[in-house]
């Protein structure tokens, strides 16, 4: 029997939530009162939307982070221009006497331009080539993680004893 196109999105509804209660599929079959052969092609196309969507979610939010990466940088690039513009400082003196005079000057100073801004690019550029994947993982053989292991575990044994001694000194100091 066929069913309609009504009948299939309350059957994959249904399907969908029994499933992911851990009902074996053979009982979700008898409950809607269909072939075990139609829950398993049902299911399949369901994780298959279930996965799609998943993707295209992961895919626009990584769409999102890449375009406020993008904003974010050319805000920096701007200021960092910005912060290199020559500035006008402008003085004004008032001389009392028999008569009051201003006098005034005006300077202009050559800026090197704030670092920050440049930091920010720059992370701006190391967050995106993360996104991307440009960086290759580290690959450590079985004796460098060892031996990175017990560089860890050496300096959180000094980390701790210092502690303590340093907590020991300080309540002998209190007494």
């Amino acid at each position: 029997m066929e069913r309609s196109e009504l009948q299939k999105v309350a059957h994959y509804k249904a399907e969908a939530e029994m499933y992911l209660h851990g009902r074996p599929q053979i009982e979700i079959a008898a409950a809607l009162g269909i072939s075990l052969n139609t829950v398993k092609r049902d299911l399949k196309l369901i994780q298959a939307g279930w996965l799609e969507k998943a993707q295209a979610d992961f895919d626009k939010k990584k769409s999102q982070e890449l375009a406020r990466i993008d904003w974010l940088e050319q805000e920096a690039v701007g200021a960092w221009f910005e912060s290199k513009k020559e500035s006008t400082v402008t003085a004004v003196k008032s001389l009392t006497g028999d008569r009051t005079q201003r006098e005034s000057s005006i300077k202009k100073v050559k800026r090197t331009g704030n670092p920050d801004y440049l930091a920010t690019i720059q992370w701006c550029i190391e967050a995106r080539c993360k996104i991307f994947g440009f960086y290759a993982p580290i690959k450590f053989s079985a004796t460098e993680l060892d031996k990175k292991i017990e560089e860890l575990l050496a300096a959180e044994k000094l980390a701790s004893e210092t502690a303590i001694r340093d907590s020991e000194l300080a309540s002998d100091q209190l007494q």
